[in-house]
């Protein structure tokens, strides 16, 4: 028993007073509240949401994109333009379903450029008496 073995992580955590955590809290609440002010409004284009939950006595703040900004970087997409991406996907690929047949045929027909072993030509000697 001399020697101590940890099996899982140690996370280093400052300690804090109960004061210091109010402050911090209350802080962020009051933050939180004037970004969905703005948000309302109008005023701020704000990329993400942030969240808290809490999970074993822990607070844990989750961020969340908004909807404009999955919109944007285009994680997300309407359902109104998901059918014009599917014609547009189904035409491509139309398309290159015929570029793959015409490159057969194209193959098929046509005649090699140089002969590699070329068949000896005969030609007769004119026959004199």
């Amino acid at each position: 028993m001399a020697e101590l073995e940890f099996l899982g992580r140690v996370k280093m955590v400052k300690l804090t007073s109960l004061d210091e955590d109010l402050k911090e809290s209350r802080r962020q609440f009051r933050q939180d509240e004037e970004d969905r002010d703005a948000r309302r409004k109008g005023l701020n284009k704000v990329k993400s949401e942030t969240s808290y939950e809490y999970l074993n006595d822990e607070i844990h703040s989750i961020t969340k994109p908004t909807l404009d900004h999955l919109l944007q970087t285009k994680q997300l997409m309407p359902a109104s333009k998901l059918q014009d991406e599917k014609i547009a996907k189904d035409k491509a690929q139309a398309e290159f379903d015929d570029a793959v047949l015409s490159e057969q045929s194209l193959r098929k027909s046509e005649f090699p450029k140089e002969i590699k072993n070329p068949k000896p030509t005969f030609t007769r000697e004119r026959f004199e008496d």
